[in-house]
């Protein structure tokens, strides 16, 4: 989760991370048309169009016993996090509806925007600010119909699902990514955002039962 290693020669050293999207290759390929994509002969005797883990993702059972339990959440279900000073705070895949949204949030007194879409099937978080600090106290709203073009800031630039200003005033900036690995059982009493208007979920806990884990490095799905 930390993306350092923690045994070997290499202990302490940090993993070299590379920025990617989860949505459907379907969405992928209408906004990077020219994209490459794996070949499926691998020379191996297998189904790639088959899911080898099944019903997995969808089924209430788990691979392994994790406590304590989080019961706000389906154990699988899809959410975002963000971690800021060693503290964590989560987003709500289904807090998104049948358009892009977009979520100007503060946590530990530090700026992000969440945006994401459930026909576009993704989810994305940056610090709202570029990473060498030439922008501050960005304020963004969505935009439609424009993938990979996702919201446009108070200065008239519009930005892509990568975090990049395309257009505007601002083109050519680009924001710090902000997604993490989030464990409910590593880090109990994560903040739980329900909604774009900042409501957030009783914390609930089970000692007895299994996992609340989702993602998100930042995943493709093809």
């Amino acid at each position: 989760m930390l993306s350092k290693s923690v045994e070997g020669e290499m202990v302490t050293k940090e993993a070299e991370t590379f920025q990617l999207v989860e949505t459907t290759w379907e969405n992928w390929k209408n906004m990077y048309p020219g994209s490459k994509v794996l070949s499926t002969k691998t020379g191996y005797e297998r189904d790639y169009s088959r899911n080898p883990y099944g019903n997995y993702k969808t089924s209430s059972s788990l691979l392994f016993s994790v406590t304590p339990r989080d019961e706000r959440l389906f154990e699988k279900e899809r959410v975002l996090g963000i971690i800021q000073n060693g503290q964590a705070q989560v987003y709500r895949f289904n807090l998104f509806t049948d358009s892009i949204g977009v979520l100007n949030d503060h946590f530990k007194e530090s700026p992000f925007v969440i945006a994401g879409s459930k026909p576009a099937n993704f989810m994305v978080a940056y610090r709202t600010k570029t990473s060498n600090n030439e922008l501050k106290n960005l304020h963004f709203e969505p935009v439609q119909d424009s993938l990979p073009v996702i919201m446009k800031d108070q200065d008239g630039s519009l930005w892509n699902i990568f975090g990049e200003a395309v257009s505007g005033p601002n083109k050519g900036k680009k924001l710090e990514r902000a997604e993490a690995f989030i464990g409910f059982s590593v880090i109990p009493e994560i903040p739980v955002y329900s909604d774009l208007n900042g409501t957030q979920l009783t914390t609930s806990y089970r000692i007895r039962g299994a996992l609340t884990i989702y993602f998100n490095k930042i995943q493709s799905t093809l």
